[in-house]
């Protein structure tokens, strides 16, 4: 149900009006997402000096 509801909110350009709760929420799941990814796909966050030289 938060679910649809969060969706809901995204489709009618109303995520600035999350509570802190949600925002919380969502913030939780992005980086979440982003520790599963790296586990799955190290190569993509290994940085090296000569990429920023």
């Amino acid at each position: 149900m938060m679910r649809n509801n969060i969706k809901s909110k995204f489709k009618k350009k109303h995520y600035k009006n999350f509570s802190l709760e949600e925002r919380d929420r969502l913030i939780n799941v992005f980086a979440w997402l982003i520790e599963q990814d790296k586990k799955q796909n190290p190569e993509n966050y290994k940085f090296s000096k000569t990429n920023y030289d």
